[in-house]
């Protein structure tokens, strides 16, 4: 029996790739469906409108509608989720989500399939951002953040100036989003999905705990029947939550993937794998959480995942889970030979300072340095779909890690990177082909830079020491 149980647990990872893939694919049509965006702006805002193009306030919607302005918030609070819009002399009350606000859970139980997620900047935004980061900034909300409602802020002082600035800012991305294949107008659509089946969410589990035992047995070298009676335990425990609440079972398998498989995958390709080109052991490691960031996605894809409502939690564990793993790994276990001495605590500390920098950048929108900004614009420029600066920092520190051997400062990035790419299939309101592209790029980056550098390194190094 024994001979044919990894011929089994390969056909059950097998099957367990395709019934995901077909979940995935679901989700994909699903966002297909859902590309009807609507264009709002405050009430207040109408007016201000109608005074300097001295209009009455019927001939101002009017005119907004024209340019693809058709709902306009009122002036009415919140009450219980939902936000009231006017659409001429009708009132409609939708029940949204206002992205990067707090919001009462209990306000959207039981209706995702209800429910808009609205896009709206700050009052200092308006002055502090320029027309083309305001530009960037609404349509990555659209395509990348899945928002259907955006709400225009055009005016800080009501001048004319501004409202032919904010016009202007409103016809170029209604151009922009249409020629993705989106649709400007005052019926937006929902995203509607099925909750996934808690068969699936258990078939995950099993395949990643059997990546896992490989793990505990050929690198920890733990006895078969220790790390055999670990799986069960875990089963049983999931098993245990998900009976209490599938929700929280979805999150906590998606985290314990997410803050697992990076740490494992480094130290399986760095002391196990036989592939000598660094290039296609970088491409076989990023293939490998490519696919567990696959089982990620379809984990968090129910609508209360997709809208908003629930998030997948505990970024900052699934960031600081896999550095401790690695480095306990190469400090208690396979040790990384080191000199006391003040090289190694410049490197120490090096390695904090990066820790402190990227936790600082986990998980907080409003944390984004303004060089980044740029930087993120200069790449969606130039690519269309932008990759993570993590990853670009990441994946060429993972192949110089291959290629020089063990070193704390490669490991540290190294770590980060494959952090990263489980990370981003996380952020399920982005489509999996937006996420996808966003990978290959940076892969494709990477490679491209660690050839050409490591080859100009090598040269200059072997004319210098003749």
């Amino acid at each position: 029996m024994k001979k044919y149980m990894k011929y089994i647990a390969a056909l059950f990872i097998v099957v367990t790739i395709i019934v995901t893939g077909m979940r995935l694919d679901k989700k994909e049509a699903a966002h297909i469906n859902n590309k009807k965006i609507t264009f709002s702006i405050k009430e207040q805002d109408v007016l201000v409108v109608s005074k300097i193009l001295n209009m009455t306030k019927e001939e101002s919607l009017t005119f907004l509608e024209e340019v693809g302005i058709t709902d306009i918030l009122t002036e009415k609070e919140r009450e219980n989720g939902y936000i009231t819009f006017s659409n001429g002399d009708d009132l409609n009350k939708k029940l949204c989500i206002v992205e990067f606000s707090e919001f009462k859970k209990e306000d959207y139980k039981d209706k995702s399939e209800e429910i808009y997620r609205v896009h709206s900047i700050q009052d200092r935004e308006v002055s502090v951002y320029d027309d083309y980061t305001l530009y960037k900034r609404y349509k990555r909300a659209v395509i990348e953040r899945g928002n259907n409602i955006l709400v225009f802020k055009f005016f800080k002082e009501g001048t004319k100036d501004e409202l032919e600035k904010g016009l202007e800012l409103v016809s170029k991305i209604k151009g922009s989003l249409e020629d993705e294949g989106y649709k400007v107008t005052s019926n937006t659509s929902n995203f509607d999905i099925e909750p996934l089946s808690l068969s699936l969410v258990y078939m995950i589990l099993i395949t990643f705990l059997i990546v896992f035992d490989k793990f505990l047995t050929t690198i920890i070298k733990i006895n078969k029947k220790y790390s055999f009676t670990i799986s069960i335990s875990m089963i049983v425990s999931f098993i245990l939550i998900g009976i209490y609440s599938d929700i929280i079972l979805k999150q906590m398998v998606a985290l314990f993937i997410a803050a697992i498989m990076p740490a494992i995958s480094i130290i399986y390709f760095m002391e196990k794998s036989k592939i000598k080109s660094i290039y296609l052991k970088f491409l076989a490691i990023s293939i490998v959480n490519i696919l567990f960031g696959f089982f990620v996605h379809a984990l968090i894809s129910d609508n209360i995942f997709v809208i908003g409502i629930e998030v997948f939690k505990g970024v900052k564990v699934a960031f600081i889970l896999p550095i401790l793993i690695v480095f306990m790994y190469y400090i208690f276990i396979n040790k990384i030979k080191f000199k006391l001495d003040m090289k190694f605590v410049l490197i120490n500390v090096a390695i904090l300072f990066i820790i402190i920098i990227v936790i600082k950048r986990t998980g907080n929108y409003n944390n984004v340095f303004d060089f980044e900004i740029y930087l993120r614009n200069f790449l969606d420029d130039i690519f269309k779909v932008r990759p993570r600066t993590k990853e670009l920092i990441g994946y060429p520190a993972i192949m110089l890690l291959f290629k020089y051997g063990k070193n704390y400062i490669y490991l540290l990035l190294a770590i980060i990177g494959q952090v990263s790419l489980i990370n981003t299939f996380a952020h399920t309101q982005t489509t999996l082909n937006i996420s996808l592209a966003r990978t290959f790029i940076a892969v494709a980056i990477s490679i491209i830079v660690i050839f050409i550098t490591t080859n100009i390194y090598e040269i200059v190094k072997r004319k210098v020491s003749k």
